[in-house]
């Protein structure tokens, strides 16, 4: 697994589809996403786990969604 560090957000950053990208790729409830994206726009930090496979696709929804983040070697 990967981890990626979302830790902000610039203007134009959607919660609506950030929120849905948390459901789809993660699986999580409707709650646990809200809450997470509740986070990002408080400037709080997130991390999240993904599948090295999926890495690139979640990176680039991210970056078009006006995330900033980073992803971690661990």
């Amino acid at each position: 697994m990967k981890t990626i560090r979302i830790y902000g957000w610039e203007p134009g950053f959607n919660k609506v589809e950030m929120t849905k990208l948390l459901r789809e790729e993660l699986g999580s409830s409707l709650f646990d996403a809200k809450e997470m994206v509740d986070k990002i726009v408080s400037c709080e930090q997130i991390e999240i786990s993904v599948n090295p496979e999926s890495i690139e696709r979640i990176t680039y929804k991210l970056d078009q969604l006006k995330a900033k983040f980073e992803i971690l070697d661990l």
